[in-house]
């Protein structure tokens, strides 16, 4: 019978409660440091990778003006 069992083997008591999650403590916080480290080395990897692209860019071209047609003159070029 339930009643013959030790307070902290019966399903659904407080006792039992605390117990797994003390026996659970040690694995979560190992895993939560694990996964904090993790992404504490992704965020440092986007930020190596941002500053790396921003010393990359090409220096921007002027835009054409709005009125040059550049196709007009290649359509010139092209006609016999």
């Amino acid at each position: 019978m339930l009643a013959d069992l030790p307070y902290s083997v019966l399903p659904n008591s407080l006792a039992r409660t605390v117990a797994v999650k003390q026996w659970w403590a040690p694995y979560c916080l190992t895993a939560a440091a694990r996964e904090h480290e993790h992404a504490r080395r992704a965020q440092a990897e986007a930020d190596s990778l941002r500053a790396q692209q921003r010393s990359r860019r090409p220096a921007r071209r002027p835009h054409p003006p709005a009125h040059a047609a550049p196709h007009a003159a290649r359509l010139e070029l092209q006609v016999p």
